[in-house]
């Protein structure tokens, strides 16, 4: 891993914002990072300088940028309904899977009280999703990296036998090049 500094940081704030999905970082670039940062802080404090302080409160600013930029990433992810986001760091997962079981506790809480059971709340959320006007459920059967759509959007990454709502243009190109099945 190279050391983390302030140019390291600026290179992996750069990345982040020029590529759609997680860029890949090392397992503990977060608890590197903020040692980092907490030994700028304490530098500062020892023998404040206009350089110190500046630099302390930039690369602050870019790591808080970085980690923004993830969060953003990774709920877009979320509400794609796609799979874990590729290159997700172990702090990541943890964010994406709360997330995503929270929003499912909410949509079964939203619909429980038209059904007995929590079973047909789930079932109906599924219904809801497949009717959506203008999208279409599918099954994923090949790994398909993250695309721009013929609407401009970007789609994917999706991971081959997962189900997935898109844009009904976007599942009839993906059937039709046998890179996905319509579900019923």
């Amino acid at each position: 891993m190279e050391k983390i500094d302030y140019a390291y940081l600026r290179n992996v704030q750069t990345n982040e914002k020029m590529s759609m999905e997680l860029t890949k970082l090392p397992e503990n670039f977060y608890t590197e990072s903020q040692a980092y940062i907490t030994t700028l802080k304490e530098n500062n404090e020892k023998n404040p300088s206009l350089v110190s302080i500046r630099e302390y409160e930039n690369t602050r600013k870019i790591f808080e940028e970085i980690v923004n930029t993830r969060i953003k990433k990774i709920v877009l992810d979320v509400l794609q309904l796609s799979t874990l986001p590729k290159n997700a760091l172990p702090e990541e997962v943890k964010v994406y899977e709360s997330i995503k079981n929270e929003i499912l506790r909410f949509k079964n809480e939203l619909f429980s009280h038209t059904k007995n059971t929590e079973e047909t709340a789930k079932t109906e959320i599924i219904e809801n999703e497949q009717k959506t006007e203008g999208f279409k459920k599918v099954k994923i059967l090949k790994d398909i990296p993250q695309y721009r759509g013929s609407d401009g959007n970007m789609y994917g990454p999706y991971q081959a036998g997962t189900s997935t709502s898109i844009p009904a243009d976007e599942a009839d190109f993906l059937i039709s090049n046998k890179m996905a099945e319509k579900m019923e």
